[in-house]
């Protein structure tokens, strides 16, 4: 990883940045303004955002956050705005299609393909994500949870 590097952000990471009861809360909320001042460029892309706002606006009882959209809002425009935003093209999804055929994707996953076809189509080789097992077969996408990217951006 070096300056200019871009990182994609998956939407678990921020909602560890969001609540201090989640592991890695610390580290994911250290991210940005590490990465921030070693050059490194945290991404994002609807698909984040978007998990992101159901998972805080769902109840607490169904495993959501039970925040108030208009917070969950505010809070998504803060990350949009520390986050280089990718768009979901059609080569992304031309991308996603070839995943999906390749791996046999199917169900839930399909989520996470996508997410693997906006590394690939922008050829972002870095995922940081607190579900490494959810990328594991996807072959040139290197994973690595919050504290692992913040002890390698010490390195340098």
């Amino acid at each position: 990883m070096s300056t200019g590097s871009l990182l994609l952000l998956d939407t678990n990471v921020l909602l560890a940045a969001t609540n201090s009861a989640r592991d890695q809360h610390a580290y994911a909320r250290e991210l940005f303004g590490v990465c921030r001042d070693a050059g490194v460029h945290t991404a994002v892309c609807g698909q984040i955002l978007r998990e992101y706002l159901a998972v805080c606006t769902r109840p607490a009882t169904s495993n959501g956050f039970g925040m108030d959209t208009s917070q969950a809002l505010q809070n998504m425009r803060w990350f949009r705005a520390q986050c280089v935003f990718l768009e979901e093209t059609f080569d992304v999804f031309q991308t996603f299609i070839k995943i999906v055929v390749k791996y046999g994707t199917h169900g839930t996953r399909m989520h996470d393909a996508n997410i693997a076809a906006v590394c690939l189509t922008y050829a972002i080789d870095r995922l940081v994500t607190l579900n490494a097992a959810d990328f594991s077969y996807h072959p040139g996408i290197t994973l690595g949870s919050p504290a692992e990217i913040l002890q390698e951006l010490d390195a340098i």
